[in-house]
């Protein structure tokens, strides 16, 4: 198996996705614990660029498996 650096999951968020984007999103979806999603956002931004992947990608996990923080 090769190992490539050129995953579309990894590097800098892509097309403009910001914290703020996404904590304007899960309040227009009216996500719960707000205190608590903003947090977690929070730490996917400033935790995802150290591992080299876009943040975009947890968050977009996140809002999958809770159905955007419900």
């Amino acid at each position: 198996m090769t190992h490539t650096t050129n995953l579309p999951t990894t590097g800098a968020a892509r097309n403009g996705a910001t914290r703020e984007l996404a904590k304007a999103y899960v309040r227009s979806k009216n996500a719960s614990l707000l205190s608590d999603v903003d947090l977690f956002i929070d730490t996917v931004w400033d935790t995802a660029p150290m591992l080299n992947i876009r943040p975009e990608v947890p968050f977009g996990q996140f809002c999958d498996e809770t159905n955007v923080g419900k």
